[in-house]
């Protein structure tokens, strides 16, 4: 196998089509040119590595990159493995409102000459981006626990809140009970999700069940739909999140915070263990309880 053509197959794999590769591959080539070259790979193995449109990975293309991804990945630091000098790249997975609200000011906090791959991700997706090797740390909303291996740090548990319209009259929990029972519709994350088993935890041990009308995965949508006037939405309370213009949130402090945290595998490169280091100097900000690192 020529190995410039196994990492062309890296980006496409990686990027989920040729085209969206050209825009990643840090050299210049053309898309004519990458094609060419992915179909000679794949004519040397004698298989299909992957469906044009839609994009999908064949279960051997989804092997060849699971094997080679963790090599090809970390070419960015490799001068400063094989050196032993402080690798300055660092990649990141995380909630979106994590990486909208917060990231920006540690980036600035990190210093210059740090080369930072962002990429927002659920617990689920941050955890398949580790095992691959494709990123270093996560900081998500801790779903489940993890397999061995892994290490959590708790760095915050956020209280959930109810999102409504400025203009709604509701300012107490009994207020909104009484809505509900009216058909006051609502809106939130798909049932299996951590902060829609925390929000029926807390209010079913006082009232009836309140289904979703209206299931997101994205807490922005959640905020615009309630704006719009189709319901109350359930949410989180993310510190120094940016005001959202339309809507107001009535804190739901009697229910069961939801726990945010740091993951990983493996040891920790320096410049991992020096973003963690910051961030706990962060945490006396938020509402937290002390911090823990558990080990799977």
């Amino acid at each position: 196998m020529n190995i410039h053509h196994l990492e062309l197959f890296y980006y496409v794999a990686r990027h989920r089509g040729v085209l969206a590769a050209c825009r990643h591959i840090p050299y210049g080539i053309q898309q004519p040119a990458v094609s060419l070259q992915v179909i000679a790979l794949e004519k040397d193995l004698g298989t299909t590595l992957f469906q044009r449109r839609p994009f999908e990975l064949t279960s051997a293309g989804q092997v060849l990159f699971d094997a080679i991804a963790p090599f090809f990945s970390r070419l960015p630091e490799m001068r400063s493995l094989v050196t032993g000098q402080i690798s300055r790249h660092l990649r990141l997975a995380g909630a979106t409102e994590f990486l909208r609200d917060h990231l920006p000011s540690m980036l600035r906090e990190m210093g210059e000459g740090f080369h930072f791959q962002l990429c927002e991700a659920s617990q689920s997706q941050a955890q398949d981006l580790i095992e691959k090797r494709m990123a270093d740390l996560a900081l998500t909303v801790i779903e489940s626990s993890l397999p061995p291996g892994f290490h959590t740090h708790e760095i915050a548990r956020l209280p959930l809140i109810i999102w409504l319209p400025t203009s709604s009259p509701i300012r107490t929990l009994t207020q909104l009970r009484k809505a509900a029972s009216r058909g006051l519709p609502l809106i939130g994350f798909p049932a299996q999700e951590r902060i829609m088993h925390l929000f029926r935890e807390g209010w079913e041990a006082e009232a009836p069940a309140w289904q979703p009308s209206i299931e997101t995965t994205s807490l922005d949508l959640i905020a615009h739909y309630v704006r719009e006037g189709l319901g109350a939405g359930v949410a989180v309370a993310v510190p120094r999140a940016r005001p959202i213009a339309g809507v107001r949130a009535l804190t739901l402090r009697a229910f069961p915070p939801l726990p945010v945290g740091v993951f990983w595998k493996g040891t920790l490169q320096e410049s991992a263990s020096l973003f963690l280091q910051k961030l706990e100097k962060r945490t006396h900000t938020l509402p937290v309880k002390p911090s823990t690192t558990c080990t799977h």
